[in-house]
């Protein structure tokens, strides 16, 4: 799986996937090679946060994935952020930490919207590194392992 169209992921430069035909198998190509790239040997459980609120409809895509995402939860794959549970810009650091201690070997995939440039709009950004959940209210800066995140 591991080719050239994917070293600038592995390097730390986020991928910006456009919203169309094929975006779904596009995107579970890099979020694929992301992984094998942290763990080759696909042992370390998977970690992944919704974040966001559905008090705000522009926030609300983290817990909606979430909600989606629950009933596949399992030993190996570990959700949270649902529209029941959310993690929001003001539990995100406290909800982090506890998972954190949960999951020590987990590798931690975070999802959430972002506002973007006019030429991201639309696109679905991947790669390794920080997201910055709630900048338009909070400077909350993070690291995650792996980000995903829908631009509007």
């Amino acid at each position: 799986m591991t080719t050239e169209k994917w070293d600038h992921i592995r390097f730390g430069k986020k991928h910006y996937i456009e919203t169309s035909n094929g975006a779904a198998h596009e995107l579970g190509d890099a979020l694929a090679e992301l992984l094998l790239h942290l763990d080759p040997d696909m042992i370390r459980p998977r970690v992944i946060l919704c974040i966001g609120t559905d008090r705000s409809t522009g926030d609300c895509l983290g817990p909606l994935v979430g909600t989606q995402l629950l009933p596949l939860a399992s030993s190996y794959y570990h959700i949270y952020g649902t529209l029941d549970d959310p993690i929001h810009a003001t539990n995100l650091i406290e909800r982090k930490k506890a998972i954190e201690e949960a999951h020590p070997n987990g590798i931690m995939i975070a999802i959430d919207a972002s506002l973007g440039t006019v030429d991201q709009v639309g696109k679905i950004s991947i790669g390794l590194g920080s997201l910055r959940p709630g900048a338009g209210v909070k400077k909350i800066s993070l690291q995650w392992e792996i980000c995903i995140s829908p631009v509007s």
